[in-house]
Parts: C-alpha cells; sequence; structure tokens
C-alpha cells in the first residue's frame, strides 16, 4: 500500500490526486523473471481491478531480457482523455512470484511508461482508525513504509 499526495519535497510526481489526501494503492513487490535465461529483479507492481490487460515498462523488459513474442495494436483510454488512443506493443511473457513461492506465467503488453513515480509516506495509525483496522485484520501483499520513499511502479496488472 502506498500514498499518493501533492509533497513539498523535491521527488519528481506526474500527477497530482488532491492535495492532501490519502490514497492507499493495491501495490506489490515481488520478484519476476525471464522464462528463458536466469534473470531476475524485484520490482513493485500495481494491482488495477480494472485494468484489461497486464503491462510492462520498456525499460524492465530491457533489464530482464525479454524476448518479444508478437507485436500487437491496442487501444487505450486513459484518464481524463477525450478520444482514444491506439498503440503498437510487443507482447512479452515472464513469471511472477506469488505470495506463497509458486511462480506463475504472464503475458504482458511493452509501454513506455506506466505512472510517473509515487510517492510513499508512512502512515500515522493514531490519526487513521480505518487503516489501523486493515493494517491489523488483514494480510497485506506489501510493506508499508516507515520512511519517505519514492518508488517506481514497472508492472500493471
Amino acid at each position: 500500500m502506498c500514498e499518493i499526495a501533492s509533497s513539498e519535497e523535491n521527488v519528481p510526481e506526474n500527477s497530482l490526486l488532491s492535495s492532501g489526501d490519502i490514497v492507499l494503492m493495491q501495490t506489490v513487490q515481488t520478484t519476476v523473471s525471464n522464462t528463458e535465461v536466469n534473470e531476475t529483479e524485484v520490482v513493485r507492481l500495481l494491482m488495477d481491478s480494472g485494468s484489461q490487460r497486464t503491462y510492462i515498462t520498456e525499460n524492465l523488459a530491457k533489464r530482464l531480457n525479454l524476448k518479444k513474442k508478437a507485436t500487437e495494436e491496442i487501444t487505450l483510454v486513459t484518464f481524463g482523455a477525450d478520444k482514444p488512443k491506439t498503440l503498437r506493443t510487443q507482447k512479452v511473457s515472464l513469471k511472477i512470484r506469488l505470495k506463497d513461492g509458486v511462480c506463475m506465467l504472464i503475458d504482458a503488453n511493452v509501454v513506455p511508461k506506466i505512472t510517473g513515480s509515487i510517492l510513499r509516506r508512512p502512515l500515522q495509525m493514531d490519526v487513521c482508525e480505518n487503516v489501523k483496522y486493515l493494517c491489523n485484520n488483514l494480510q497485506l501483499a506489501d510493506t508499508l513504509p516507515s520512511s519517505l520513499e519514492s518508488s517506481t511502479l514497472e508492472i500493471l496488472i
């Protein structure tokens, strides 16, 4: 889980949701790997229940040395856009380690960028009873930050 908010820090942030609001995102830090060669990396990904595809950044696909399988034309409608955007993208396969240790094979569309940097701030448990309840009663997939940190999302599922 992480918080996105406006910041007075000098951390690059491409979008502003609203000033001072806490937004808990469904993020996971896990290991991903190439299906053919021994290239692995620990990354943070975003679980988006509204997404119809899985996306991976060009940068991560290159670092993992993923083999491009096919080219696909996709139509994207992004938040706030009036018109859909058509994009030609490569498809790749990779393995993702699940919380129980099992590796799952997934296909992903390669895109230049998923989002800008996200700012993860420590949550003040005494201020927000709802967050305290969530943390005490749910098994979270990601860590809660103990200090201010900037992070990137390289996979969207």
